[in-house]
């Protein structure tokens, strides 16, 4: 991609959007524009996965076959450093001053963390099975593994060293496709799929976890920054669609239909913005109104989101970042989440 030239291929600089019909105003009509603030080519390969440290301190990309992860200043892209690692990197996530790196090779999968201020690893831990997704926050790494006719999630202790497992299947054929861990770490939320569909356990403390059932496999899953609504991307067969789920009264509310065949997604830090990856676009889909309020076009097919405030980042499989400012809200839209409210104990 070239700066010169908008996301949508046009020549302002910046990327237009598109406006559903009956927003009141025609269905080609631009929105706020999302400017196109920095462009890098990394050059180490397709990017697989990328994760923005929550404190804005680093920016992180996996090189899918070249073995590393590259740590970018969040501002302008500069690379400021490539850290080798033990295996082909699979998915990262951050948390301040650390990124956990999920890996496969030949020999076992493992899951590295890196320091991001002197990108060296810092330990690496060896699992059983293949991973299949990661997530973490400061203190912990939660992944999910699958191998030998059975599902794990294994939980490693970042500070002991320690490694957890926790059985989730044990029938063949079904995977752990996401793993989110909320903001204050009380919560994980966890997606399992198998051929024709899905299901998001939610899990706090020691509690036994709930489970949603979710009509098509997912693809990628998300908490609102309370907690109190996952978002579940699926698509199969039926189609593809964000299903928004209630994780106090455990029930999906509304299902939200997105078309194409979405990969990833990631929120806006304060939850009002979903950018759904699907094919050559990225999709902004307001989760006040429920409504796919902006599609962003790319000349090569984007690999994978991330967020911070203000900001949005997009990687590619051509092996470079573009940084979007984000705009604000409208003020128009108005909430249509159903009321939540707490279950009370059968009598």
């Amino acid at each position: 991609m070239n700066l010169a030239k908008n996301v949508t291929g046009g020549t302002t600089g910046r990327a237009a959007g598109l406006v559903p019909a009956g927003a009141g105003q025609p269905a080609d009509a631009p929105r706020p524009e999302f400017a196109a603030l920095a462009e890098v080519a990394v050059g180490h390969g397709p990017i697989g996965d990328i994760a923005a440290a929550p404190d804005r301190s680093a920016l992180i990309v996996a090189n899918h076959g070249d073995d590393s992860i590259s740590i970018l200043e969040p501002r302008d892209l500069a690379e400021r450093a490539t850290v080798l690692l033990p295996g082909e990197p699979i998915g990262v996530a951050a948390a301040a001053g650390r990124v956990y790196v999920a890996t496969t090779s030949a020999v076992y999968d493992a899951v590295s963390v890196v320091d991001t201020d002197r990108a060296m690893i810092l330990a690496t831990y060896p699992l059983d099975l293949g991973i299949t997704a990661i997530g973490g926050d400061g203190g912990r790494i939660v992944v999910g593994q699958t191998g030998r006719g059975k599902t794990d999630l294994a939980i490693v202790d970042t500070t002991t060293g320690a490694v957890s497992a926790f059985a989730l299947a044990t029938v063949a054929g079904v995977v752990v496709d996401a793993v989110h861990v909320s903001r204050d770490g009380r919560r994980v939320c966890v997606g399992l799929s198998d051929a024709d569909g899905g299901e998001v356990q939610l899990m706090s403390g020691s509690r036994v976890p709930a489970r949603v059932a979710v009509e098509s496999p997912i693809r990628d899953i998300a908490l609102s920054p309370d907690g109190n609504i996952a978002y579940a991307l699926v698509c199969g067969t039926g189609g593809a669609s964000l299903q928004i789920i209630d994780t106090r009264a455990q029930r999906v509310v509304r299902d939200v239909e997105t078309g194409g065949w979405p990969s990833q997604m990631a929120l806006s830090p304060d939850g009002t913005r979903a950018y759904i990856v699907d094919r050559n676009d990225v999709l902004v889909l307001c989760t006040v109104t429920h409504r796919v309020v902006d599609v962003l076009r790319f000349g090569v097919p984007p690999s994978g989101v991330a967020t911070s405030p203000g900001r949005l980042y997009v990687a590619d499989y051509a092996g470079s970042v573009t940084t979007l400012a984000t705009p604000m809200p409208l003020a128009l839209e108005l909430p249509t989440v159903p009321t939540l409210r707490e279950l009370q104990p059968a009598v």
